[in-house]
């Protein structure tokens, strides 16, 4: 599955430098097409860039808890992770749902 969103982010990128190039604008037809598949991309894209976030997040509080000896910022860390765990896991059993 993150390799198929993977592929999305990758189309949409790419779609949104098309609708940049003058010469698709100059296209209505084109630009139309364009501007319907980038409207239709972008909530699955954002959705995903959020999960890229939690998961660098959840990364950040584990390096944290590796290299911190200082009890309070070990208790952040812990508290960051699991915070962005369970954030994790609503947006895959929201998914789920759909």
């Amino acid at each position: 599955m993150i390799e198929k969103l993977k592929d999305i982010e990758r189309k949409f990128n790419e779609i949104e430098e098309k609708l940049s190039d003058a010469e698709i604008i100059s296209n209505m037809e084109e630009y139309k097409k364009y501007t319907k598949e980038y409207k239709n991309l972008s909530p699955v894209v954002e959705k995903y860039r959020e999960y890229k976030g939690l998961q660098t997040d959840i990364s950040d509080a584990d390096d944290i808890l590796a290299s911190e000896t200082d009890a309070e910022l070990r208790a952040i860390g812990a508290e960051r992770r699991i915070e962005n765990l369970y954030k994790v896991i609503f947006m895959a059993d929201r998914v789920g749902e759909e």
